[in-house]
């Protein structure tokens, strides 16, 4: 068996600190500190929650002393909005191409190919930009391949 000893004294301190607090204080301070949060999120323009006030519990330990605890009221949800329609797939695409030029390639037409880029204003196949673009070099791509 090993023993291994780590000294943190600082958390050491910090851990009797804890254990030492009276802990309805501890509550009350973290009540004053999301109190403020809340105030300080409100005056920087972020909506303000609703509240609706609830009675504490009757086996509640501190119910004489306890303030009624805030209930975030649920905000109404917010309507749906239609998803943007998907355009119609129109020709050919960039994989489509690729393909093409793969198998043009592989026909040793690659030259051909190559002599298509400067009447497209290209000088690799992921230059070729819109759908109308990909449809004309498809089109010419089809020819060559017979």
């Amino acid at each position: 068996m090993i023993d291994i000893t780590i000294n943190i004294p600082s958390l050491d301190r910090l851990c009797a600190w804890l254990e030492n607090r009276d802990k309805s204080d501890l509550l009350g301070q973290i009540e004053t500190e999301i109190i403020a949060k809340l105030k300080e999120a409100a005056e920087s323009g972020v909506p303000r929650p609703t509240f609706k006030e609830v009675e504490p519990a009757d086996d509640h330990p501190w119910k004489d002393e306890a303030k009624p605890a805030p209930e975030l009221e649920k905000p109404a949800p917010e309507p749906e909005k239609p998803a943007p329609e998907k355009p119609a797939p129109t020709g050919a695409t960039l994989a489509d191409v690729q393909q093409a030029c793969a198998r043009l390639r592989d026909a040793g037409k690659m030259n051909d190919v190559k002599a298509l880029f400067p009447e497209f204003g290209i000088k690799k196949l992921s230059d070729l930009k819109g759908a109308e673009q990909l449809a004309a070099f498809a089109a010419r791509l089809k020819k060559l391949e017979g």
